[in-house]
């Protein structure tokens, strides 16, 4: 995970047209303190694994980092979607106890982007709206992604993440 202000200070100079030319993938920028309990499954380098302590992002003000939602080589055998979860094999890691171990899934369908739940246990809403358990709800840039019941995790499309690193 990419801590956004160093995100923001890489990209705050740049023009539009650099910036989308650079990033061309979505984002989940988190805005929740990730809370790993001692002896939890925590992301190791034997995986490739890039993520933030908690105690790292906890420094910053503002959103705490970002995500590009991307496959992860090697990371598992689910090569349609883009995993999330506590498990260091999930291609977006989540080190916080509230985020089971396979928690969502990502895909791409044509130009747009939907989540799933995988049958968490504390299940995942998008705007407040809870995602039945193996069904698709489709996610717009800006939506609001809750794991959990309390990780809040912000889609952005590469245009969308311009603006908000730029504005602040």
């Amino acid at each position: 995970m990419t801590p956004y202000r160093e995100l923001q200070t890489r990209w705050r100079g740049a023009d539009r047209a650099a910036f989308l030319a650079a990033v061309k993938d979505p984002h989940l920028v988190l805005w929740t303190e990730l809370n790993a309990e001692e002896g939890e499954d925590r992301p190791t380098a034997a995986f490739m694994t890039i993520a933030a302590s908690a105690a790292a992002l906890a420094a910053q003000a503002g959103p705490f980092g970002a995500l590009p939602v991307v496959k992860r080589p090697g990371a598992n055998a689910f090569g349609m979607m883009v995993t999330v979860g506590r498990a260091p094999n999930n291609d977006l890691v989540l080190a916080d106890r509230r985020v089971s171990k396979f928690h969502c899934y990502l895909r791409r369908l044509g130009t747009s982007w939907v989540v799933s739940d995988a049958s968490s246990t504390n299940g995942t809403q998008v705007d407040r709206v809870a995602v039945p358990r193996e069904r698709s709800i489709p996610l717009r840039s800006g939506a609001r992604l809750t794991l959990g019941g309390s990780v809040e995790l912000e889609f952005l499309e590469p245009a969308d993440l311009y603006e908000r690193l730029r504005t602040g």
